[in-house]
């Protein structure tokens, strides 16, 4: 089913059926961004042109003296990591949740002054959307099972329904989100 795709583990499929039958779930994405110094390293860099002079004597001998421009370069290496998790939780405590996805990747970054390329830490707003209406929908082997209920007195058209507006609103929050 549509959790399994989700990437749901079999023991939190359990305990989002079991919640969604009295609180919300909720979907959140979060990121962060960490930046820290790691070293300083100096070089000396060659430069490709070589300048080389003749010398005549007085004796009539030459000698011939080159010369080259050696550069200093000073480095600034950082650690950059960036993070990011995707999961459900119940209710209104994200410290209760099914992780789906996470991934947290590092790059060493190198500048010429020591200025930091980013950030210390950047924590990103987390961005959240209701999917209890979608959760409701799944059957017990979590495949949709969205119907009309042509019997209730608000049903006047295929299309202007209670059913079919929970549907348009809940798509609409998660379009929105994404």
């Amino acid at each position: 089913g549509i959790l399994k795709f989700m990437g749901v583990p079999p023991e939190g499929m359990k305990k989002v059926k079991e919640a969604v039958k009295s609180r919300s779930v909720t979907l959140r994405f979060s990121s962060e961004e960490r930046c820290s110094f790691v070293r300083e390293a100096t070089r000396h860099e060659d430069s490709k042109t070589q300048h080389v002079t003749t010398f005549t004597s007085a004796f009539g001998s030459q000698s011939k003296m080159s010369s080259k421009t050696v550069t200093k370069i000073t480095e600034y290496f950082w650690k950059f990591t960036a993070e990011w998790k995707l999961f459900l939780f119940v209710g209104n405590d994200p410290k209760d949740a099914v992780l789906l996805q996470t991934r947290k990747g590092e790059v060493e970054l190198v500048t010429s002054t020591k200025d930091t390329p980013k950030p210390d830490v950047k924590v990103f707003p987390e961005v959240d959307v209701n999917i209890t209406w979608a959760l409701t929908m799944l059957s017990s082997d979590g495949t949709g099972t969205f119907s009309i209920d042509r019997q209730k007195e608000k049903c006047h058209t295929p299309r202007r329904n209670d059913d079919v507006q929970g549907a348009l609103d809940a798509f609409w929050r998660l379009s929105t989100w994404t």
